[in-house]
């Protein structure tokens, strides 16, 4: 027999008392720099001082335990582990069991404590890194016990695991990132709705057959069209389409008003000769330009609502949206209003002038001012306002207004001629699109990413990521420079809100990012690595808004250190360095963002300030609003990041099923545990659980964001779904002989198995249905991108409750292989798209058929999901799924003459601009 080896402890890079408190260390020796500057001892090396106060605690108070109680290692329990002998603590009066994973040139050590008995032992689980940092599971009830009095009691009623795990993680394929799709090619960002969905082989194979069965029932619905006969097409035909259940039934109202808004995009586009930039805007200027402006002003008092309600517009966007955007120095922008509109007293309507001094700074006031009346009168409480005054041209005008401000900056030209003022229009000006509901985006898109790190590249430019005090060329100017400094903060912070919820959330961001993050608040002249002392001064309104943002700008940079560990751009990714990231981003968001808050009954604070044309601020609104987006932001993410490891131990487990299982389950329910949280928090906003907590005339600012974490959700849930039914189908597939006997309890086994794969399959149908309904009960079609992906929910929950989920799939790809059914250009799409074709059959039907791809997904994980799911605070009354759509003959005629009016419109879709329809 061989002598056992003890693997040798590498020597930490960091000093042991910066490893314990989480600080970042300079590594100096024999002394570092912190541990200089505050007098303590400093050592480098494995001594006691590394292990956790809480490991300690744990397991000195294992012994007063009883003696029935086991240690649990929670969602791993058919993992094939080996169990050792208890190692000796540093106390001697304690021992911590140890359980050992052999790995073919690797070591995992999990290391567990007996938890004092609970009712819900899952509830709060963690992982611990061999260097000490520990992550606890994001449970369905983790923040009642986070945030709760009794939250000091939360660790060390935890189980703790302890991963020692060397391997690294080689979880990215960058030919999954990568999008070739109509006109569009670009490499999406990681942890994006479609990139996950590519690495996801169950989620990569049945989204192309629901999108190509949705363009083979349109192009054979176009062909009908098409042979019908130039009379008009005979009544007693029928599509032979509508024998079958195909996804376009289900979207088809969404078809109707793409078509409407397909074709008011091409009759609202600006003349050709408004686009006229060979000519600068300058004091002096080309009679041509001249002209041009001139056009612009006088279509532009003809479209601005009158002085009140313009008033009333611009106090709306102090109110209730600057608050969650401040990009703008209200009494600047106040003063330059004074300039540009002209009241001559006589009339109801104000008058416009920009040919004057500095015709650029005029021209840009005018722009920006454009802007955030449009943004103001898209908002959805006041449209509804407008409405029940008998007016309806509110949209309309908002979208003229937006489109000539879009003109007015394409002639000021602000990548040549940078200045704040341009970069703030350019900033309103993607929010505008953002928060726009007409917007068919379903997810972030990559014109807008790609949009945003433009403008994050101008104000590197203008050099906003540095403090402007230190600009001392500003001082002792006649026009004071202050609220000017105060402007250029606020435009840095506004940006990088902005990039927190757009970017960095789907982990697009990079060390340079971090970089300039804090180069903005340690410019050294700061008592604290913060920028809230700057907004001393400023009024109480922006006192409490920027100390506010202060917190999210300090979440933002650990959320960026985060994506940065778990992203590909980590050359060495490595599992503790990922989880001790993870949890000093957790720590943070539950202290300062606290969910308790939502369910607090506090008096509202208000204030008022009549320079800002007497707008009203609900302090604590703005304060709870920006609580539940930090929060769903911070889930959301996690949901994605554990999900992609989870999928990395999944294609692992089918190589090497008893090395690598424990970690598979252990971050699949890290994941679903998180999926449940980011589930039950959208669904109380979503039933109005909050509305005593967050104003509604707020919720315009929030809305877009909780469609976009919807479809985030969904795309999980339908992960989860397919993986539940293909190992259903695989079981029931079985064909066993009954002449041995050994085999008997095989049988009992899958038969459990088939039970559990029922309810939980139950329990995500019944989250899946009862979210579609709150989002289509909430806003119906008024945000329109979601609320074609709600249609198509309803057809997989239709496909699900019918148990045909599997089979369409299957069939889909049978088609594509051996037949010529479905037309080889939108099979080319598919592959573009998805990375997918005919000749992957053999890819596909491994995941579809094979056992071993789904031998991690066994009876042990779905005992963990239930129990889960048992404590989970999601409602179990929801709606059911929808029967089968009754098409009658009048029906079908609305769509068949829909197709014919707009033919050239919808063969574009099979052409060359596919992906336009509503899909998935």
């Amino acid at each position: 027999m061989q002598p056992k080896t003890t693997r040798k402890t590498r020597p930490s890079l960091v000093c042991n008392h910066c490893k314990a408190q989480k600080l970042r260390c300079d590594r100096v020796h024999p002394k570092c720099g912190r541990c200089k500057r505050i007098g303590k001892d400093c050592s480098y090396g494995n001594t006691p001082e590394r292990v956790p106060e809480i490991l300690m605690a744990l397991s000195s108070s294992s012994d007063g335990q009883s003696g029935d109680t086991q240690p649990v290692v929670p969602n791993i329990a058919d993992a094939n582990i080996k169990a050792s002998a208890p190692q000796e603590d540093s106390s001697p009066s304690s021992s911590v069991p140890q359980q050992k994973i052999a790995m073919a040139g690797h070591s995992s050590v999990m290391t567990t404590v007996p938890p004092r008995t609970t009712s819900n032992p899952t509830d709060v689980q963690s992982v611990q890194s061999s260097t000490g940092a520990s992550v606890y599971s994001m449970s369905p009830n983790v923040h009642s016990s986070v945030i709760s009095p009794e939250s000091a009691d939360y660790r060390k009623d935890s189980n703790l695991i302890t991963y020692s795990f060397d391997e690294k993680l080689d979880i990215w394929d960058i030919n999954k990132q990568f999008l070739s799709h109509g006109y569009h090619t670009h490499l999406d960002l990681p942890y994006a709705t479609h990139s996950i969905a590519q690495h996801d082989p169950y989620l990569r194979f049945f989204c192309p057959s629901v999108h190509g069965t949705t363009l083979t029932d349109l192009q054979s619905r176009l062909e009908f069209i098409k042979n019908s006969s130039a009379s008009g097409p005979a009544n007693n035909e029928v599509l032979k389409t509508l024998h079958e259940i195909s996804p376009l039934m289900f979207i088809e109202d969404a078809v109707v008003k793409w078509v409407t808004q397909t074709n008011d995009n091409v009759n609202n586009q600006l003349p050709w000769e408004y686009f006229n930039t060979i000519f600068t805007i300058e004091d002096r200027m080309h009679p041509t330009l001249v002209a041009t402006i001139n056009k612009l002003v006088v279509e532009l008092e003809m479209l601005l609502p009158q002085k009140g309600e313009i008033h009333n517009l611009l106090r709306h966007f102090y109110s209730n949206i600057y608050p969650f955007y401040p990009l703008l120095e209200i009494p600047l922008f106040e003063e330059a209003l004074t300039k540009i509109l002209i009241d001559d007293g006589s009339s109801m309507s104000y008058r416009i002038q920009v040919f004057q001094e500095n015709i650029r700074v005029q021209l840009e006031n005018l722009t920006l001012f454009l802007i955030i009346i449009s943004i103001s009168m898209r908002d959805p409480n006041i449209a509804a306002q407008k409405r029940d005054m008998g007016s309806t041209h509110g949209g309309e005008t908002s979208k003229r207004l937006l489109l000539l401000s879009q003109k007015l900056l394409s002639l000021l030209n602000g990548f040549k001629y940078t200045t704040e003022n341009v970069l703030c229009c350019s900033l309103y000006l993607l929010i505008a699109e953002i928060l726009n509901p007409g917007n068919a985006d379903e997810h972030i898109c990559h014109n807008t990413v790609l949009t945003l790190k433009c403008l994050t590249d101008m104000a590197y430019t203008l050099g906003l990521h540095e403090e402007p005090s230190q600009f001392t060329r500003y001082h002792n100017r006649t026009q004071r420079c202050g609220p000017f400094f105060q402007y250029r903060r606020k435009l840095w912070i506004g940006l990088q809100s902005l990039r927190l919820e757009i970017i960095t959330a789907d982990g697009g961001c990079q060390e340079s990012d971090y970089e300039y993050l804090e180069t903005f608040i340690n410019n050294g002249q700061s008592s604290i690595p913060s920028f809230i002392e700057h907004f001393n001064s400023s009024t109480a309104v922006d006192r409490k808004i920027f100390s506010i943002q202060d917190s999210m700008y300090q979440f933002h940079m650990l959320l960026n250190r985060v994506m940065i560990t778990c992203g590909p751009k980590c050359k060495n990714p490595d599992l503790n360095h990922m989880m001790q990231s993870i949890e000093r981003l957790k720590e943070f968001t539950f202290r300062k963002f606290p969910l308790s808050k939502l369910s607090q009954q506090t008096s509202s604070r208000i204030l008022n300030i009549e320079e800002w044309r007497n707008a009203s601020f609900d302090l604590c609104s703005i304060e709870r609003l920006v609580i539940f987006r930090v929060n769903i932001i911070f889930f959301s993410s996690m949901m994605n990041i554990f999900y992609m490891i989870a999928l990395y131990f999944e294609r692992k487990c089918c190589q090497e099923l008893e090395i690598y299982e424990a970690p598979c389950h252990a971050f699949f329910m890290h994941s679903f545990d998180t999926y449940l949280e980011l589930t039950t928090l959208i669904k109380k906003y979503l039933d109005n659980e909050y509305k005593m907590s967050i104003l509604p005339i707020h919720e315009y600012s929030i809305n877009k964001s909780v469609a976009y974490i919807v479809i985030k959700i969904q795309s999980v849930q339908l992960g989860i779904i397919l993986r539940l039914c293909y190992k259903s189908s695989i079981l029931q597939s079985k064909d066993v002989p009954n002449k041995y006997s050994y085999l008997l309890r095989s049988d009992t086994i899958e038969h459990s198995t088939i039970e559990s794969l029922a309810m939980v399959t139950n329990q995500i149908k019944k989250h899946t249905g009862g979210l579609i309904q709150s989002m289509l009960t909430r806003y119906g079609d008024t945000y329109f991108g979601c609320y074609q992906v709600m249609l198509m929910g309803k057809y997989i929950l239709y496909m699900l409750d019918n148990n045909m989920l599997t089979k369409i799939t299957d069939e889909y790809w049978e088609k594509a292989s051996e037949t010529n059914d479905i037309p080889s250009k939108i099979m080319d799409m598919m592959k573009l798209k998805w990375g997918l074709g005919p000749l992957d059959i053999n890819i596909i039907s491994y995941y579809a058929t094979n056992p071993i791809a789904l031998a991690g997904f066994n009876k042990s994980l779905l005992d963990s999901m239930l129990n889960a799911l048992e404590h989970a605070n999601i409602y179990d009354n929801l709606t059911v799924a929808p029967g089968i759509p009754e098409i009658s003959s009048g029906e079908q005629e609305v769509l068949q003459q829909l197709m014919q009016t707009n033919f050239e419109l919808f063969s574009g879709i099979i052409g060359d601009s596919l992906g336009t329809l509503p899909v998935i």
